[in-house]
């Protein structure tokens, strides 16, 4: 049992992993061709200290503003899980945040050189080290669940509650992340800022 549970964890990974790179590259050559056709310098580091320098900001208020978008993006999810629409929905999420990550780098990479690859990184530390793994079980927990209204298999009580509760608890480590992001990342920045 614990062989083939193992074994769908790789194949699922592999799927994930190709279906994001895909995106990757979709964000790699998309903001290429735009930024030829526009040549728009966008200063992603300027804005977003621009952002956190307003009078105006508290962590606090931050951390509300993450989490009701992170949380809607969440609960959505976790509905379409138990629905035949959670499998295209994670497939579409994978090449989303595939083509985001891709476009980040690159806009990171034309506007300030290889020293891009070090702020891009600064931005996701240390929400990523709950982010990513949280984000890859949640995908991996609504593609199971989805998959069993793809296959018409029956879903009992049990299977329903083991759901919510991976839900409930990979929920908690995207608290942490939120709260990474919020508390800790804004330092971080200042931090590398001030290296470069």
């Amino acid at each position: 049992m614990n062989i083939m549970i193992s074994q769908d964890i790789k194949k699922h990974f592999t799927v994930f992993v190709c279906v994001y790179m895909v995106g990757f590259i979709l964000g790699i050559i998309g903001t290429n061709l735009l930024h030829k056709e526009f040549q728009y310098p966008s200063n992603l580091l300027g804005m977003y200290f621009m952002s956190q320098a307003d009078p105006e900001y508290s962590a606090g208020r931050y951390f509300c503003r993450l989490l009701e978008n992170r949380g809607a993006w969440f609960l959505f999810y976790g509905v379409g899980g138990v629905t035949f629409f959670g499998v295209p929905l994670v497939v579409g999420g994978l090449l989303w945040l595939g083509f985001l990550a891709g476009s980040l780098l690159t806009m990171f990479l034309m506007e300030y050189g290889i020293r891009g690859l070090l702020l891009g990184s600064a931005c996701f530390v240390p929400q990523c080290f709950f982010y990513i793994p949280a984000t890859l079980s949640f995908f991996f927990i609504v593609y199971q669940m989805s998959q069993k209204f793809w296959k018409r298999q029956s879903i009992g009580r049990k299977r329903y509650q083991s759901y919510i509760f991976f839900l409930m608890a990979i929920g908690i480590v995207y608290l942490c992340g939120i709260f990474m992001e919020s508390y800790v990342n804004y330092k971080v920045l200042i931090y590398v800022k001030t290296l470069l």
